[in-house]
């Protein structure tokens, strides 16, 4: 039997939630952080990269994260509002 628990693949996105900020890094295979531009490397490159993502609670921040699939880029939209 497998561990459901047990990643076979890296994926291209891995996120946690309910986390106190966002925040994201790229990471290579052996975690390493990259710092380079992702979207001018080659495809090889591309795909043997991480995106991590932190989501915050949006009960909390009232924000919320965007990931584009193709670059990995994220965006985060508040939604904030004095009255609220």
């Amino acid at each position: 039997e497998s561990d459901p628990f047990v990643l076979e693949d890296r994926p291209s996105v891995y996120f946690a939630g309910n986390c106190d900020e966002f925040d994201t890094r790229l990471v290579d295979a052996n975690g390493d952080e990259i710092l380079e531009d992702i979207n001018n490397a080659t495809k090889d490159r591309r795909n043997d990269v991480t995106r991590l993502v932190c989501i915050p609670s949006f009960a909390i921040t009232g924000e919320v994260v965007l990931v584009k699939l193709r670059s990995l880029e994220c965006q985060v939209v508040s939604f904030n509002d004095a009255s609220l």
